[in-house]
Order: C-alpha cells, then sequence, then structure tokens
C-alpha cells in the first residue's frame, strides 16, 4: 500500500473490518472491535487488516494517496453541514485517475415506502424495518442517519466535491443484482436489497 501504487481506503467502515483496506471510522478505536463486547460483539478483524479512527471530513491522509476508495452506507450518517467536507476529502486524497465507490439508501424510495406501508394502519413489522431504513439503528455513536439522499442530492454534492467523471446507478428494492463492492460479501442474510440504493462510482 505505498504510495507510489496507491492505498485503498474503506471509509465508514462500521466494525468489519476488509483486508487489503486501510478502514477508517470515528467511533470506536481497533481496541474496542478487538474486545467484541457490547455492541462490538459482531466486530471482524481479520489478520493484517489495517485500522484509522479519524473522522470522514477530516482524513489524516495526504492529497492524492489513494487509488481507490470505498464507502458503503455511510454518508448519510454524516451530519448534512459536514457533508460537502466529506466528499471534499474523499476527492482530495484520491490519485487522479482514482476511482470512489459510494453506495446509501435512496431517500425518495424510503419515503415511498412510509407512505406504501404506514399510513393505513399499525404494523409493527413494517416500522422497525423503516424506522431502521430511515433513521438508522441507533445502537451506538455515529449510528443514527443524519443526510437523505436522490439521485440529485448526490450530483450535487459529487460536483462540489470536484467530481465531473461519475455515474449513479438505481438497484431497486427487492433487486437480487448486487453493486460491485469490494469490502463486503453479500450473506445469506442480505438476499434482497431493503430499499432502493444508489451507487456511485467516480473517477478524479
Amino acid at each position: 500500500m505505498s504510495k507510489r501504487g496507491g492505498i485503498r481506503l474503506n471509509l465508514g467502515c462500521g466494525v468489519v473490518l476488509a483486508p487489503g483496506f486501510i478502514n477508517v471510522d470515528k467511533f470506536f478505536t481497533l481496541a474496542d472491535l478487538r474486545r467484541k463486547e457490547g455492541i462490538y460483539g459482531n466486530a471482524e478483524v481479520p489478520d493484517g487488516a489495517h485500522f484509522v479512527q479519524a473522522d470522514l471530513a477530516d482524513l489524516p491522509f495526504e492529497d492524492g494517496v489513494a487509488e481507490y476508495v470505498e464507502s458503503i452506507d455511510c454518508v448519510e450518517h454524516q451530519p448534512f453541514r459536514d457533508q460537502p467536507a466529506a466528499l471534499a476529502e474523499m476527492y482530495r486524497v484520491l490519485r487522479t485517475g482514482g476511482k470512489l465507490a459510494l453506495m446509501t439508501s435512496s431517500f425518495d424510495n424510503l419515503a415511498r415506502l412510509w407512505l406504501d406501508n404506514m399510513t393505513d394502519g399499525w404494523k409493527p413489522e413494517a416500522y422497525e424495518e423503516l424506522v431502521q431504513l430511515l433513521y438508522g439503528n441507533q445502537l451506538g455513536p455515529g449510528e443514527f442517519h443524519c443526510n437523505p439522499f436522490n439521485g440529485w442530492i448526490m450530483k450535487h454534492y459529487l460536483e462540489g466535491a470536484g467530481f465531473r467523471d461519475f455515474k449513479i446507478t438505481v438497484y431497486p428494492h427487492n433487486s437480487t443484482e448486487r453493486p460491485p463492492i469490494q469490502t463486503q460479501e453479500w450473506g445469506p442474510e442480505t438476499l434482497y436489497i431493503r430499499s432502493d440504493m444508489l451507487w456511485v462510482e467516480a473517477v478524479k
């Protein structure tokens, strides 16, 4: 992971670290993950996995050191006032020709799911599922959703950060197709997509 070859960053990694990446999250330490207690009980720290505790809006990396940046289900956790700085940091740390891959829920679809499921009676299972999709699982610091996205909002933030070469793909609710995520594996518990997902591929 030299500067010449470019490093790979997993931003907003959560409790499952990806091998071959520098995993970055703000709300816990590597020691927290290794203890595997409480909300970190499902933590996974593969041998040789790298971890840096840092704010996405203030990354501790030099300009142009990353060949690839991936951020999965993370930007919606960033306070909306900090979102321009976070996307600008992703742009800054990428080398010219480097790639950003980013995924988040489409708030347009979440709003439709709420209207379709919760306006004609009390449905406990639908309520719990939708509250987590809308507001985060709320199990600990950083596990709250702060910022909604649709294609137009994403385009605005990407262009504001400096990206001009990008594509936004929507993976529909209940789709069996999968975005080409490199930091996570799709297991039996994720056989379908819970809401429309925005998948961004951007080149600096």
